[in-house]
């Protein structure tokens, strides 16, 4: 029967392993999808020390703090290649030719601050604490050291483990925003796609953002003990992800406003008014379908099904017979 102990150990192996797998393309090339992929590895390896913290014995350079100090830099020049990538990829084509030369002067802006960011970056892991923080998770790996509970067997504790989790998501202040109560029963206060201002003001509500971070925090945490669950459980990662997303490109539009206008020193209404265009446009569309995804997760039924399935285990498989 697994352990505690065992997911750990797997957890933190898995993830550690595919951050060092990435950090050389990172170093040598600065590529964008190595940075993704060794971000994405430190974010998953902190989220497992968060949740096993009280069951194993860790050395000190193995710390969530660490492993966040080292992520940090490359979540910096992440979040200027997404930004890239959308006014490449998203509204450059669509254009005139005056506007695209304004997206040009922004886009060589990004390159240059994505260059300085990058040099943090490499300096981190260039330098002794990085080489401290390996030595010992390399370590721990080799004679990993637990705290009594890590003896319990996963199946007996999984839902303890999780189901508070889905709680504080779903108590999460960000689903109310834009939303009103009649009679026990949710109103969506901007279903005009005019409604621009209304809908400005709702992006720029911290709760929205901050949901965003919690739909990551209870995906990344569900998925470590999606072996032991069913296939309507993994459905529900996958749409944990399609949410992360969701929210993502509402943030990312907006950062990306607020990025040009600060960078350029331009108002967009008189500089860039088809792209101003575009990206109202955009997130007005995006809002409509956070709009149903607020609609299920503020549903009585979808809320107790979600419940139930965390606590739903699945029953251990038989041992081989002799």
């Amino acid at each position: 029967m697994e352990t505690l102990a065992d997911c750990a150990h797997g957890a933190i192996a898995k993830h550690f392993h595919k951050v060092t797998k990435h950090a050389d393309d990172v170093t040598t090339s600065r590529d964008s999808e190595a940075i993704h992929q060794m971000r994405v590895g430190l974010r998953r390896l902190r989220t497992a020390l968060q949740v096993f913290t009280d069951f194993v014995v860790l050395p000190k350079p193995i710390s969530v703090k660490q492993v966040g100090a080292i992520a940090r830099p490359l979540g910096e020049v992440r979040d200027l290649d997404v930004l890239r990538d959308a006014f490449k990829t998203d509204y450059y084509p669509d254009l005139p030719v005056a506007e695209q030369q304004q997206l040009d002067k922004a886009i060589k802006k990004l390159a240059k601050q994505r260059s300085q960011e990058m040099e943090k970056a490499e300096q981190i892991l260039g330098g002794d604490r990085y080489q401290r923080w390996l030595s010992a998770c390399h370590d721990w790996l080799d004679q990993p050291v637990y705290q009594p509970l890590a003896n319990l067997p996963i199946r007996l504790v999984a839902p303890d483990l999780l189901l508070p989790l889905v709680s504080t998501f779903l108590l999460h202040p960000g689903w109310q925003v834009g939303v009103s109560w009649q009679a026990g029963e949710p109103t969506f206060a901007l279903s005009d796609p005019q409604a621009l201002n209304s809908l400005d003001q709702y992006l720029q509500n911290p709760a929205l953002h901050d949901l965003r971070k919690q739909v990551k925090r209870v995906r990344y945490q569900a998925e470590l003990f999606s072996d032991f669950y069913g296939p309507d459980y993994a459905e529900q990662l996958r749409e944990f992800g399609t949410l992360q997303d969701l929210l993502g490109h509402l943030q990312d539009n907006r950062v990306l406003n607020t990025w040009l206008v600060k960078s350029l020193d331009t108002e967009l209404d008189q500089d860039l008014p088809s792209l101003k265009q575009l990206v109202e446009h955009r997130q007005v569309e995006q809002w409509q379908t956070w709009q149903t995804q607020q609609q299920r997760y503020l549903n009585i039924a979808n809320r107790q099904s979600l419940r139930q399935m965390f606590a739903a285990v699945t029953e251990q498989e038989a041992e081989p017979q002799t």
